[in-house]
C-alpha cells in the first residue's frame, strides 16, 4: 500500500441534530480545515460518512483508513466518492476521541427515543 496522509481531526462536539456530531478536519489533498458533519449511524458500522459543505468522506472505525472526494463547489455526494482510494488515516489517538464522541452521541440519541416513547 502507498504511503497514507496522517489527518488530522479536532474539536469532536454534539451537532444541534441529535445523533450527529461535527468536527474540524484536514485531509490529504485539502488546502485548508474544513467543518464536517457525522450523520446518525448504527452502532455496529464498521464505518461511517462525513460531509462538509464541498466534499463527502468515509473513515473506517477500526483501522483509521479514509478517504475524501475533491472538492464539488455544489456539495458532494455518495457518487462523488464511489471512485475515491482510501489515502487518508486517522491516528489511533484521534480514532479513539472519534469513537467516543460517535458512542455518546449514540446515547443522546437513544436516550431521546426512549423519552419520547415513555410519552406518547
Amino acid at each position: 500500500m502507498s504511503k497514507l496522509f496522517i489527518a488530522l481531526l479536532a474539536n469532536f462536539r454534539q451537532s444541534a441534530c441529535i445523533g450527529s456530531i461535527n468536527f474540524e478536519a484536514f485531509f490529504y489533498g485539502m488546502t485548508s480545515q474544513q467543518s464536517f458533519i457525522v450523520h446518525p449511524h448504527e452502532q455496529q458500522n464498521t464505518s461511517i460518512i462525513i460531509q462538509s459543505a464541498t466534499r463527502i468522506g468515509e473513515i473506517n472505525l477500526s483501522t483509521g483508513l479514509c478517504r475524501i472526494s475533491r472538492e464539488y463547489e455544489d456539495g458532494a455526494d455518495i457518487m462523488n466518492l464511489a471512485a475515491v482510494d482510501f489515502n487518508n488515516q486517522v491516528d489511533r489517538e484521534t480514532l479513539s476521541q472519534l469513537n467516543k464522541a460517535l458512542a455518546d452521541s449514540l446515547a443522546l440519541a437513544n436516550l431521546g427515543q426512549s423519552s419520547q416513547q415513555q410519552i406518547g
